[in-house]
């Protein structure tokens, strides 16, 4: 199913976000170099397939690029729930595919919009000072209308209340910006 369309004609999802986790290698540390060198492998596509799969011929077989798994092979993976420090696309395919998940994903690929461009904003006070609290209340409202533990009659008395907590002033302000960029 294809995402609503705003006011605008446009429609999509939020593709991945910037980082929000942060790798550092204290000034301190005994061995700068290796632990550089050791982020630098966990990014490697062996080392994702490795996390991924498991051991080519063991875990999985792999012909022309295409990696074969046998539910049995994927089901003897206890690894494959230790997300790596960064994950990939890949990574996250891989997952999906071990889960039966993957058909209902891939479809969606082709609404992933490009980035979600408040990620990228300065500091704007009116959005940054009430961010946490309004992205809770967002979340919690969310699922209690999903889970029918909420009605949906309720959605005008929920946006009025999003609003009074500073959830439009908010908004005007992350448009303000936006319209100045």
């Amino acid at each position: 199913m294809a995402p609503p369309v705003g006011k605008n004609g446009e429609s999509g999802l939020q593709d991945s976000s910037i980082s929000t986790t942060y790798i550092i290698i204290p000034k301190q540390a005994k061995n700068k170099l290796g632990a550089a060198q050791y982020l630098n492998f966990l990014y490697t596509p062996e080392t994702d397939e490795l996390v991924n799969y498991g051991i080519e011929g063991t875990d999985y077989t792999k012909k022309d690029g295409v990696i074969t798994q046998t539910p049995e092979q994927s089901a003897n993976i206890p690894w494959r729930s230790i997300y790596p420090l960064g994950d990939t696309d890949a990574g996250f395919a891989a997952r999906l595919k071990a889960k039966g998940l993957l058909p209902y994903y891939e479809p969606l690929l082709q609404y992933k919009k490009l980035r979600e461009e408040t990620n990228y904003a300065p500091s704007v006070e009116a959005y940054d000072a009430k961010f946490t609290e309004l992205r809770n209340y967002m979340e919690e409202n969310s699922m209690k209308f999903i889970m029918g533990k909420r009605s949906l009659s309720e959605f005008d008395s929920y946006v009025k209340d999003f609003n009074a907590k500073g959830g439009q002033d908010a908004i005007d302000a992350m448009n303000a910006w936006f319209a100045s960029k």
